[in-house]
């Protein structure tokens, strides 16, 4: 919830594409014992993974086997090439205008390096490590493990990732946004609960001194509470973490209002402190609701309509039945 500014994510953007790295937050974790097992299945998913580009689902991805094969597809890129070398490498010598012998020295030269091939670990020596360190995220004796970044995804292409990585060991989807949104989520509802628990427990406490008036104490807050989210619904199209926690500084205010009023019987006095005590809160965190950090904005909000609500409704509820009194 963190914004940075405009002009510094456009950077961001355009380092990353002149760089030809990508931002993605959706990406293939896989994981395997060596690095030539790891190689063979990333090169098993880029077969997927095309496809997704051809049908245009994808625009591009960044993945370790791209840049070093395995040494399964250097041998077979070379029993290819043997075969391309014995079945066309004479005609197409004759078809350039090139002497035979040049043809059998191209042939014995192949010969001679066919079994030659390029292990990742030498690779990785001397490649830019600026590079591939971003792919491969951990190697060590025991495992080995990789990430291919997206670049471009379309939503189309998100279930059949999740889909991709279901059908393979060791594979795993990752999407760090959701991942995020799913423990704010989680956090979310613990906040509520927990403020839940509080409203009961609190109630229990009270009830055994305040009797049948333990609603003008306990009400207020509660009600300033559903007042304030339904405010927020309205005004942010939904309810976060951060509105929540700030439900429990308007549940602390609204309670003491009612405590202090209950046990002083309205004391002009104790209409004067808690109104004070209402004011400067609302002042330290209200005034937060014109930050532009979107956390503090909407800490602030909640607190700012949570304290004049609560406000407003411990006047509603301290009836003239209760009486006023002037304490001296």
């Amino acid at each position: 919830m963190q914004t940075s500014p405009e002009a510094l994510l456009a950077k961001e953007q355009r380092i990353q594409e002149l760089l030809g790295m990508s931002g993605s937050a959706q990406f293939l974790l896989v994981e395997a014992a060596d690095l030539q097992t790891l190689l063979v299945k990333e090169e098993e998913l880029r077969q997927s993974l095309d496809t997704l580009v051809n049908d245009q689902a994808l625009d591009g991805y960044q993945a370790l086997s791209v840049q070093i094969p395995s040494l399964q597809r250097q041998r077979e890129n070379i029993a290819l090439a043997e075969k391309l070398y014995q079945s066309r490498l004479t005609g197409l010598f004759n078809d350039a205008g090139l002497p035979s012998q040049a043809a059998s020295a191209a042939q014995e030269q192949f010969e001679v390096n066919k079994d030659r091939t390029l292990s990742a670990a030498d690779w990785l020596a001397s490649a830019d490590k600026s590079y591939w360190e971003s792919l491969l995220i951990d190697w060590s004796e025991q495992r080995v493990v990789s990430v291919i970044r997206f670049e471009g995804m379309k939503e189309v292409a998100e279930n059949t990732l999740q889909v991709l990585a279901s059908e393979h060991d060791s594979v795993y989807y990752v999407d760090r946004i959701r991942a995020i949104s799913d423990l704010m989520e989680d956090y979310r509802e613990q906040i509520t609960d927990w403020l839940g628990l509080a409203y009961l427990i609190i109630l229990l406490i009270l009830v055994s001194r305040y009797r049948t008036s333990v609603w003008r104490i306990i009400m207020p807050p509660l009600l300033a509470s559903v007042l304030t989210l339904g405010t927020l619904v309205q005004l942010e199209q939904g309810i976060n973490l951060f509105h929540l926690l700030a439900l429990i500084l308007v549940l602390g205010i609204g309670l003491d209002m009612g405590i202090f009023l209950a046990e002083t019987r309205n004391s002009l006095r104790t209409w004067l402190a808690v109104t004070l005590s209402a004011f400067t809160s609302l002042m330290a965190f209200g005034l937060l609701a014109l930050s532009a950090t979107p956390v503090l904005y909407h800490f602030g909000l909640t607190v700012l309509l949570g304290l004049v609500f609560v406000w407003l409704l411990t006047i509603t509820f301290r009836t003239e039945a209760d009486g006023v009194t002037d304490d001296q």
